[in-house]
């Protein structure tokens, strides 16, 4: 990374992000924001360099996107398993527990 066309801008953000964790409950995201952002740009403008780190950084976002989804899947269905054991009356159960 420090040897290609953003070395300085990652220098810059890499010591954003080591100051950040030495700092007790510092908010690495917010406080870094801006130095990412300018790395961020400089790596998709310098595509022919960066495409590989760009891709993978793709990929897992991509990953944890899913992640999160099947979480909330996970979560809803748990909530409606919750619910109907309090007697909620869901699609499909509303003749079972009205008669």
């Amino acid at each position: 990374m420090k040897a290609g066309p953003c070395g300085d801008t990652f220098a810059r953000w890499e010591k954003c992000v080591e100051q950040g964790e030495k700092e007790e409950g510092g908010d690495i995201v917010t406080k870094c924001w801006p130095v990412t952002q300018l790395l961020k740009t400089c790596m998709e403008a310098n595509a022919e360099y960066y495409g590989v780190v760009i891709e993978a950084e793709k990929a897992i976002m991509e990953k944890e996107a899913d992640h999160k989804n099947e979480q909330t899947v996970v979560a809803v269905e748990s909530d409606n398993s919750t619910n109907n054991d309090e007697g909620v009356v869901s699609e499909g159960t509303a003749t079972a527990q009205s008669e």
